[in-house]
Formats: structure tokens, C-alpha cells, sequence
């Protein structure tokens, strides 16, 4: 199942947050003390991978609503969390295998849970398909007492009036009666919906796997159930490891120990690694020893262990707890998700409370990567920030503010909206920073701007413009400024950020049926101009189409060949009439893969910096001449968009 929509109430300085839509990886945006935690901390309660913290207690309560507007015990009716969720295809084939028939009438159910802990399930139950069901196997003479019957309750009935009720008819009976109680036909489909909720794990930026852990101080807070966060941390290294405390102490097993703790080091550290790129020289190392009299209480006596990060760079070993926090909490969180995948599968949903707070923005965005390649295709993810690089631009309408509210003396608490700049500047200024960096990180803004998708779009583009007007042709307004954003994704993040300012903005891109939608929406939204949206198919004749195309297949292949210095064999084969109809990028990687391990890896930039260099060889040609017919046109539909100079 999928969380869709969530509203959290009456739960420490929430009253009221507002529905709010989830998607598969959702940010939540606020200064701090805005909430965000609190709403994190209320959704964790649903279905806790920790038992024991999933209940609500009267000390997370408003106390000023308890004393403003209930007596007694009114406050405990009061729900706490309120959830949507779809029924996907998997959880309507497991139900249909377990109850013989698809009991959802729609795709959404409601899941709640408040103040007396009681965890409610609301569907809508498809009764007349357990009628059917239930009532199939019965014949023509046998179904005539329940041919009108529409509900389980009117089967019952009529069947139990029947005088002489056949086996089969009695077998029916007894079967609707076990499985659908009176007054509650749907309990056991809510059971099997609680089944299926994923279970859900917070992790919060102030959760470590400590350097040193005394073990005999540990055994003692384990029997008294008193261990930290932290400690439950490390016995998540454990059982990752397939050990255990008492394992620890075990002398005859320490080296088979040692063997178990590096191999799980080693895993980890792997995972990490794909995904920090801030310092690749380092390693997590793990030691079993006694403690020493000097050492601090309580680890001066008994079994120590200690994590420590070993620098390759500086040929030096620190204390795990003195190193980056940064790569401590990216290293404890991987630990704990690990280990919580181990024992409850991949039906999870994530929470993290402040991912990355200490990390470099660099650091930030690696971990935004870690993200979206690795959590994005199997998990939900809800996390909190107030970091500009912890908001991803390409994901803007996935980003719900957080904001505590009052209106004048009215305190109205904690408020979640959705992707809103319209919200008080402190809340959304991550929103605008993350958009600010990304642009400054892509484009080069003038008055008049043309977005395109890559460096290779500018190069075309000036280098076309320019032999059209040394040839006395009017080219490309030089009024124009051309900016590689990064891919069509990144034009609304532009669009957005600089919609107050009076700019004049335009887009050229490629045209691939699998953009379609996005180029769409960008014709048809508020964000550009009408008619301000120009794509490569319109002037190459294709129904696909990359600038490449606009090139023509014979110069572009041309340019190819002698960008890389493709002969003989290896050479894209040239003809100077060829009238390919499918584009001629996909034909050039194809080639590009096949040739022999040692050849040239293709890229989109090489060809076009070999032309702005080596152009000279391509005039006169009769491809040349094709090709600037079709970019004279494209510039004559720019230029008509600019004001009369």
C-alpha cells in the first residue's frame, strides 16, 4: 500500500496541520521549530518498527485545548493522525488469493489512529462481490431464495428461512456466518489490511552509533529496558553481523567475531561510498578489548568495544565519535535501515527527521542521490529540512511547507501546505535558495533568454547563427542570450524562480515521444509565454527530433567520423543523399557501442566543439546548405518573438 494524503491533529503544537498529499519521496520545509518533527513523530506512531513507541500519551496533548475545550476525558476521542492510502495491485492480489474475491470497493482506505491508541481502519467494503462469490457454487434452484439478496445480512437471512435447505445451502449458511460477524461484516479485511501496511522507520540527524560501548553497562540497560537510541544502534550492528552481546564476551569466537564485524564494515562502507564523494580515503574499523583503569566510567572495566575511522590519506585511525558527524550519521543510518530491512522485508516507509543537517552541500546533494536511486524505487520517504541543498530542484511539487501559525492573539499551530511560495519568506527561503543555487549552477541570464537542454545545444546554435550571418543572413538576434539548463526537467525550476522579474524567456529543445507530457505542460502552463516553446522535429521533418537531426544525417556524420577519427571499419557510413527517417543520435550510440573495447566513448559535446573549431571544412557543401535552411527558419521564429529593436 501507498500513503497518499496525511493530516495530523491535536498532537503536541499541532491542532490542526491540514490535509496534506504525500508523494513517493516528500519534503517537509520550515524553520525550526515549526513542527516538522512533531509531524514526523505523529505519522511514526501508525505502525512503529519500535512497538513501544507507537502510542500516544496525554502528555503529547495541546494542554491548552484540554483545559480551553474538553472536560474529562473527551480529549482521549480525539484523532491523532488521520492517513489515505491506494490499494495497489499487489495488496487486491493477495487479498483476492486470501478471501477468494477482491473485497475493495475503491482504491483509497482510511487508517487512524488517536489518543486511546486503537488503530481504525475504514474501507469500503465491495459486499456484492462476496455475495457473489460466496453464493457461486450454489445451483439455479438453490440461489432462487437469494436472487435479490444484495447484502451478506439479506443471504443470512433468506437462507436461514429456507425449510429444507440443501447441503450446500447449509454449507453456505455456516461459512457467511463464521467469517462475517453481525456487526462488523469487514473485520477480517481490516486485519488483512493492517498486514499491510509497511511498517515505518525515523531516523532522526541525532542518531549515532557510538565510538565506545561498554558492554557489561550496556547488558545492564538492555535488562532494564533504559538503552538510548544510540545503543539500539549498535545492537542493529550486531545483528547485522549475526552476533550478539553474549557473543562478545565469547574468547573462543573472537576471531570469527572479528571476521563477521569487517565483513559488515566492508558492505557498508561500499554503500557509503557509492555515495559520498567529500573524501573516498576512508574506513570504519571495529576493536574488542578490555577497558583500562584510566579510561572514563564506564569504560574503564569490563569488554569495550570501539568503532574507529581509519583515514588511508593520512594513514591515521580516529575514534569513530571524533570524526565527521557528517559520515557518522550517514554511516549509523545506513546500520540501522539495514538492519530493519533484515527483519521486516521491503514493506517499509521511511521517516527522516533532519537528514544530513552536518553535512557539506556537496555532501547534501550526494545524499539527495542516495535518495532518489536508491530509496525512490522501492520506499515512500517523508523528511524534514531547513538546508537550500536538501531540497531538490526537479522535485519541486513534492516540497509542503511547514509553518507555525497564528492569526493575531488566535495561535493556530502547526500548518502544512502544499508547494506554496506564498507562505511567510523565512519558511520557504530553503525553497528559493535551492532554486537560486541550481540556476546559478546552469545558466547565463540575459533580458531575452533562450533555454536549451546542453552545452552542445549553445554550440550548435552560435555556430549555425554565425555562418548565416557572414553569409548576409540575419541569424540569431544577438539580443538573444543561449543557456544550457541541465535537461527540460530544469526549465521550471528557472521559470519559477525569475517569474517576477521581466524577463523575456524562451525554449528550444529536442522532441523524444517519451518528453512528450513535459513539453506539453510547459506549452500549455503560465510559466512561458504562448507560443514561446520551439522544439527540433518541427524543423527536421521528423516526428522525432534532435538538434543533431536539424544537422542532417550526411554532415552529421561527417562530423562524427572526423571528430573522433572514426575510419575503415570503424566509420559511420556516409552518403551525401541519405533520406533516414528515424534520428540520427540513436543510429551513432548504436554504433558506438558495438565498436571494439579501446575505441572512442561518444559523447553529445565532442562533435559540436570539433565544429565550432574545424567548421571550415563543411562550407560549400551542399549538406551545409540543407542544414542552415532548417536553423534559418528556427531563427526566424526567435527572432519574431523579440520586440522591435
Amino acid at each position: 500500500m501507498k500513503m497518499k494524503k496525511a493530516v495530523v491533529r491535536n498532537y503536541k503544537s499541532v491542532e490542526n496541520s491540514g490535509e496534506f498529499s504525500v508523494d513517493q519521496i516528500t519534503c517537509l520545509v520550515g524553520k525550526n521549530e515549526a513542527g516538522k518533527s512533531a509531524i514526523l513523530d505523529a505519522l511514526y506512531k501508525l505502525n512503529p518498527v519500535e512497538q513501544n513507541r507507537g502510542e500516544f500519551t496525554e502528555f503529547e496533548f495541546p494542554r491548552r485545548r484540554i483545559k480551553r475545550d474538553f472536560s474529562g476525558d473527551e480529549w482521549k476521542q480525539e484523532p491523532a493522525v488521520r492517513t489515505t492510502w491506494i490499494v495497489e495491485g499487489a495488496d487486491r492480489s493477495a487479498a483476492t488469493a486470501q478471501f477468494g474475491f477482491d473485497p475493495f470497493l475503491e482504491e483509497e482506505i482510511s487508517i487512524s489512529k488517536g489518543y486511546d491508541n486503537i488503530l481504525r481502519i475504514d474501507i469500503s467494503f465491495n459486499e456484492l462481490a462476496a455475495v457473489k462469490y460466496y453464493t457461486e457454487k450454489l445451483t439455479a434452484a438453490e440461489l432462487e431464495p437469494v436472487s435479490e439478496s444484495l447484502s451478506i445480512a439479506t443471504v443470512i437471512d433468506d437462507l436461514g428461512k429456507v425449510e429444507s435447505p440443501t447441503q450446500n445451502q447449509k454449507s453456505v449458511l455456516e461459512t457467511l456466518k463464521q467469517n462475517f460477524a453481525p456487526i462488523d461484516l469487514t473485520a477480517k479485511v481490516r486485519t488483512f489490511v493492517a498486514s499491510r501496511i509497511p511498517k515505518i522507520v525515523k531516523f532522526s540527524e541525532y542518531y549515532r552509533l557510538p565510538g565506545r560501548v561498554a558492554i557489561n553497562d550496556l547488558r545492564q540497560k538492555i535488562s532494564q529496558n533504559t538503552t538510548s537510541f544510540n545503543e539500539r544502534v549498535f545492537l542493529a550492528l550486531l545483528d547485522l553481523a549475526g552476533t550478539s552481546i553474549d557473543a562478545l564476551t565469547s574468547v573462543q569466537k573472537t576471531e570469527q567475531l572479528y571476521m563477521q564485524m569487517e565483513a559488515i564494515s566492508n558492505q557498508l562502507t561500499d554503500e557509503i561510498f557509492e555515495y559520498w564523494s567529500t573524501n573516498a580515503h576512508l574506513s570504519v574499523k571495529f576493536d574488542v578489548r578490555e577497558g583500562k583503569p584510566g579510561d572514563p566510567v564506564p569504560f574503564n572495566s569490563g569488554l569495550v568495544f570501539h568503532t574507529r575511522v581509519e583515514n588511508l590519506r593520512h594513514r591515521a585511525t580516529v575514534d569513530f565519535d571524533e570524526r565527521s558527524s557528517g559520515f557518522i550519521w550517514f554511516f549509523s543510518f545506513l546500520v540501522w535501515f539495514s538492519q530493519v530491512k533484515k527483519n521486516y522485508g521491503q514493506n517499509l516507509m521511511l521517516l527522516l527527521d533532519e537528514p544530513g543537517l552536518t553535512l557539506h552541500g556537496k555532501a547534501q546533494a550526494d545524499l539527495l542521490r542516495y535518495f532518489n536511486e536508491k530509496l525512490r524505487p522501492k520506499y515512500q520517504l517523508i523528511y524534514t529540512t531547513h538546508s537550500p541543498f536538501m531540497v531538490d530542484p526537479d522535485y519541486l511539487l513534492s516540497v509542503r511547507t511547514v509553518e507555525d501559525r497564528s492569526e493575531g492573539k488566535t495561535i493556530l499551530g502547526t500548518k502544512v501546505e502544499g508547494q506554496s511560495l506564498t507562505v511567510e519568506r523565512d519558511t520557504v527561503l530553503p525553497i528559493l535558495g535551492a532554486l537560486g543555487i541550481e540556476i546559478t549552477q546552469t545558466l547565463f541570464v540575459g533580458k531575452h533568454t533562450i533555454l536549451v537542454e546542453g552545452p552542445s545545444d549553445l554550440l550548435y546554435l552560435k555556430w549555425f547563427s554565425h555562418i548565416l550571418r557572414t553569409g548576409g543572413r540575419p541569424g540569431l538576434d544577438p539580443r538573444w542570450t543561449i543557456s544550457p539548463v541541465g535537461g527540460i526537467r530544469k526549465i521550471a525550476s528557472y521559470a519559477t524562480l525569475f517569474s517576477t522579474q521581466p524577463l523575456n524567456i524562451a525554449v528550444f529543445s529536442d522532441f523524444h515521444f517519451g518528453d512528450k507530457n513535459e513539453i506539453e505542460r510547459l506549452r500549455k502552463g503560465d510559466l512561458l509565454k504562448k507560443g514561446q516553446v520551439l522544439t527540433a522535429e518541427a524543423y527536421a521533418g521528423k516526428s522525432e527530433a534532435d538538434v543533431e537531426d536539424m544537422i542532417g544525417r550526411p554532415m552529421y556524420v561527417r562530423l562524427v567520423n572526423k571528430a573522433y577519427g572514426l575510419t575503415g571499419a570503424q566509420a559511420l557510413r556516409e552518403s551525401p543523399n541519405d533520406q533516414s527517417t528515424g534520428r540520427v543520435l540513436e543510429e551513432v550510440e548504436q554504433h558506438f557501442r558495438l565498436l571494439p573495447p579501446g575505441a572512442p566513448e561518444f559523447d553529445h559535446f565532442t562533435p559540436a566543439a570539433f565544429l565550432m573549431e574545424h567548421g571550415a571544412q563543411f562550407k560549400g557543401t551542399p549538406e551545409l546548405e540543407q542544414a542552415l535552411a532548417r536553423f534559418d527558419r528556427l531563427f526566424a521564429d526567435f527572432n519574431a518573438m523579440l520586440p522591435d529593436a
